[in-house]
């Protein structure tokens, strides 16, 4: 992706795309949830809408799920089309091996549930 820089006000150089990710953090109405939206110069032709998510997980998947399910529908309803989810985001062990526990093949009734939420032709997730 090009991008062009320009002088900020103490004659340090930042990029135009840092510029943009703080006034969409700064004026984000997502900020209970913590979804900041990016959108990229409406002059573009090709620019889309980002939703980079920030969650605190816990060591429920169940809970977990929710969670993201929750967090996608309001990006998407923000008019997210490409939403970002942390590492860690389905599960975070409180103990040594618990990780190890809750292991499942990939066609598991866990990664079902966000292989479903994922089927969409009008957004795409990144977990």
């Amino acid at each position: 992706m090009s991008f062009c820089l320009h002088s900020a006000p103490n004659n340090s150089r930042i990029s135009w795309i840092q510029n943009r990710r703080r006034l969409a953090l700064k004026n984000s109405r997502f900020a209970s949830v913590a979804i900041r939206a990016i959108t990229g110069n409406s002059t573009m032709a090709n620019s889309v809408r980002v939703a980079a998510v920030q969650m605190t997980s816990v060591n429920d998947l169940a809970a977990n799920f929710a969670t993201c399910s929750r967090l996608v529908k309001e990006a998407v309803s923000a008019g997210a089309k490409f939403i970002c989810f942390p590492e860690n985001f389905s599960f975070v062990a409180t103990k040594d091996g618990e990780s190890l526990t809750i292991a499942e093949p990939l066609d598991g009734p866990i990664m079902q549930g966000y292989r479903s939420l994922a089927r969409s032709d009008y957004y795409k997730l990144k977990f």
